[in-house]
C-alpha cells in the first residue's frame, strides 16, 4: 500500500486486513507486530499472518508452555494436537493457521480434512502440542475416556473437557509460570480447576465455586499465595471473577513465583467433581510478570 502523503485510509486497511478490525492505533499495533518502528511508519502488509504473540512485553523467549488449537507463534510448523479415533482408534495430527481457517493432516491446509478424518465419530485427544521452543507437550496416552475430546464450538474445533470422566492432560515437565493466559469456559461451579498439580491443594489456577481467581484462599493456590505485584484481568478489562456459562479469556500475573508446579491441565488433585467441565481453546504459561497491556493484547486477538 502506497502512502506518499503518509496518511492511511481506513478502507484501505480494511481492504488488506483478513479479520474485522474495530480500531485502529499506533500503541496497539507496536504490541501486536514487533516490526512496527517506533516512528510509526507501518505496512499493514506486514499485519497479515501476524499472531497474538508474542507481545512487546511478553516475548516468545519468555512463552515456557504454549497449548492452543490455533497457531500462537510464527515460527512453529508442526502440528497442534495428536487425535485418537474412536472408531478403530487410529491416531492422526493436525495442523491448522493463526484463525483454525483449516484443520488438516497436513501442513499448510494439505492432506485430509478433520471433518473427513473424523466423519461421525469421537475424536480424543492424546497429545496437545506446546508451540514453546520447550517442547513440554500435554499428554493423555490412556485408550479411554479421561482423554478429552473435540468440540465444535463457535465454528471452531476446540478442546472439551468433561468432569464425570476424569478428563485430563498431563504436562510432560512441570512448571512454575509468573503468568497464566487461558481462554475456556466452564460449566463447574465447585472450583473449576484449570490447571494444576497432582496432588489436592498443592497448586491450583481456578476459581472457587467457579467465579473468584484467588481461589479458595488456601495456602498453595498458585494465585492467592504469590507474592509482589498482581495483575487479574477478564475478557479484556481488570477483573478478579469469572464467568460460569460464558466463555472467559482470564489472565493472572504475579510477581514472584510460588508454590508446586502445575503438572496438568483440567483435573484438581482432590476429585474430579472439582475438575474443569467446559472447553478450552489455549492456555499459555509465561516465566516473566507481564503488564495490562499485554493482556488486553491477547483478549483484542483471541481465536473468537
Amino acid at each position: 500500500m502506497a502512502t506518499p502523503s503518509g496518511s492511511i485510509k481506513y478502507s484501505q486497511i480494511k481492504a488488506l486486513n483478513s479479520t474485522t478490525l474495530t480500531s485502529v492505533s499506533i500503541s496497539k499495533l507496536r504490541n501486536f507486530n514487533l516490526k512496527t518502528p517506533q516512528s510509526g511508519m507501518i505496512k499493514f502488509s506486514n499485519l497479515r499472518n501476524q499472531y497474538p504473540f508474542p507481545t512487546s512485553n511478553a516475548p516468545s523467549s519468555s512463552l515456557a508452555r504454549c497449548y492452543s488449537v490455533r497457531l500462537v507463534i510464527s515460527t512453529y510448523t508442526g502440528p497442534v494436537f495428536q487425535l485418537r479415533r474412536s472408531s478403530d482408534n487410529a491416531l492422526q495430527t493436525f495442523y491448522t493457521d493463526d484463525i483454525q481457517s483449516y484443520l488438516t493432516t497436513g501442513a499448510n491446509n494439505t492432506g485430509t480434512t478433520y471433518s473427513s478424518w473424523i466423519g461421525a465419530n469421537t475424536a480424543y485427544v492424546t497429545i496437545w502440542y506446546d508451540q514453546s521452543t520447550n517442547a513440554n507437550h500435554a499428554t493423555n496416552a490412556v485408550n479411554g475416556t479421561t482423554q478429552p475430546n473435540i468440540s465444535l464450538q463457535n465454528s471452531k474445533y476446540v478442546i472439551q473437557f468433561i468432569n464425570n470422566n476424569s478428563t485430563v492432560l498431563n504436562i510432560t515437565t512441570s512448571y512454575s509460570p509468573n503468568t497464566v493466559f487461558c481462554h475456556f469456559y466452564n460449566t463447574n461451579t465447585s472450583h473449576a480447576t484449570i490447571i494444576t498439580s497432582s496432588i489436592d491443594f498443592e497448586v491450583r489456577f481456578g476459581g472457587y465455586s467457579s467465579t473468584i481467581v484467588n481461589g479458595d484462599s488456601n495456602g498453595q493456590d498458585w494465585f492467592y499465595c504469590g507474592t509482589g505485584t498482581k495483575v487479574s484481568y477478564n475478557n479484556g478489562a481488570s477483573s478478579t471473577t469469572v464467568l460460569v456459562n460464558g466463555w472467559n479469556l482470564l489472565s493472572l500475573s504475579i510477581g514472584t513465583v510460588s508454590g508446586t508446579p502445575f503438572n496438568r491441565i483440567g483435573m484438581d488433585g482432590y476429585s474430579n467433581t472439582r475438575a474443569m467441565n467446559g472447553y478450552m481453546t489455549e492456555i499459555m504459561l509465561h516465566n516473566k510478570a507481564v503488564v495490562a497491556n499485554d493482556m488486553v493484547s491477547y483478549y483484542n486477538n483471541r481465536l473468537f
